[in-house]
């Protein structure tokens, strides 16, 4: 665990983060997108045809799974957020994308 001595203070920081505890992410689009059921989760990803493929299968249908390319990172994020209009949506997103996370 890094810990950082702060001017003045003797507190210890961590960059631990609580997936649990995660209410908003920053995303590059400049806004805070809020996780609805506590919903945020990261894995590894994989880009399919859900009707040919079974997700966490390593056969053809897979297009594109994390790590598979070197340059790609293997680690995703998903939640479920609620517009504005109270409908649900899933959003998908390499993990590289993520700016910052709030415990809201």
């Amino acid at each position: 665990m890094s810990q950082v001595r702060l001017v003045g203070e003797d507190r210890k920081m961590s960059l631990a983060i609580d997936m649990d505890s995660v209410k908003e992410v920053l995303l590059p689009d400049g806004k805070w997108h809020q996780i609805t059921d506590d919903s945020f989760e990261i894995d590894t990803y994989q880009y399919l045809r859900a009707k040919k493929a079974q997700p966490g299968g390593d056969d053809a249908k897979v297009r594109l799974g994390g790590g598979q390319e070197e340059v790609l990172s293997a680690c995703g994020a998903r939640w479920i957020e609620t517009n504005s209009n109270g409908k649900k949506r899933r959003v998908f997103c390499p993990i590289t994308s993520i700016q910052a996370v709030s415990y809201g």
